[in-house]
């Protein structure tokens, strides 16, 4: 029964601190941001001042010369793989601290998001619409009868633009044809892919 009361109150308090690590902020940054830039400027402290951080600066310029110098290469190579898994791992932490929760499902699927929020960005930039309309369409019924179909459009949508030509005439209005829109749409996506 203790043991049980000990495991909750031990659940409760590591929660809270998930909870003040994701969603707290200081000095108008948010904790985790803060953790990620204590652990650069370690990195980087350790990478420049340190004697393990001058021997990886030196297996990466030259790996025969590390060795004629004394270095174990081998070792510093492993110890490099090591610490990046460390600061992967450290920075899938952080991100499940963000989402409020961690599992083997965290961080799914947020590519899909990423994309989303750059073709709105580049629609927004080119068509200067009112608002869009943004949706997902999922399976083989909403997909065109492609099996573990997925998709995710973003729409320009402008005040007054609904009309009743697809209702009565069964047609589709299009105010430029797809391979303009490529055409216009193309740099913008290119600009921001590189600036993100």
């Amino acid at each position: 029964m203790e043991k049980n009361l000990c495991a909750r109150r031990f659940g409760k308090l590591f929660q809270q601190v998930l909870d003040f690590i994701g969603d707290s902020t200081f000095w108008g940054l948010s904790v985790s941001v803060w953790l990620a830039i204590i652990l650069a400027v370690i990195t980087h402290i350790a990478l420049t001042r340190s004697r393990p951080g001058w021997h990886v600066l030196a297996v990466g310029g030259s790996r025969r010369s590390a060795h004629n110098a004394g270095i174990r290469v081998r070792r510093t190579v492993f110890m490099t793989y090591v610490f990046s898994g460390f600061c992967a791992s450290i920075g899938g932490f952080l991100i499940a601290c963000r989402l409020s929760g961690a599992g083997p499902g965290t961080g799914l699927n947020l590519e899909i998001m990423a994309l989303t929020a750059l073709a709105e960005q580049a629609v927004t930039e080119v068509y200067v619409p009112h608002g869009l309309n943004v949706g997902i369409n999922l399976g083989k019924a909403a997909g065109a009868g492609v099996a573990d179909h997925l998709h995710v459009h973003v729409v320009p949508r402008w005040s007054g633009d609904t009309n009743f030509m697809s209702v009565v005439g069964d047609v589709r209005v299009l105010p430029e044809e797809v391979p303009v829109s490529a055409t216009r749409l193309r740099p913008v996506f290119q600009r921001l892919m590189v600036a993100g």
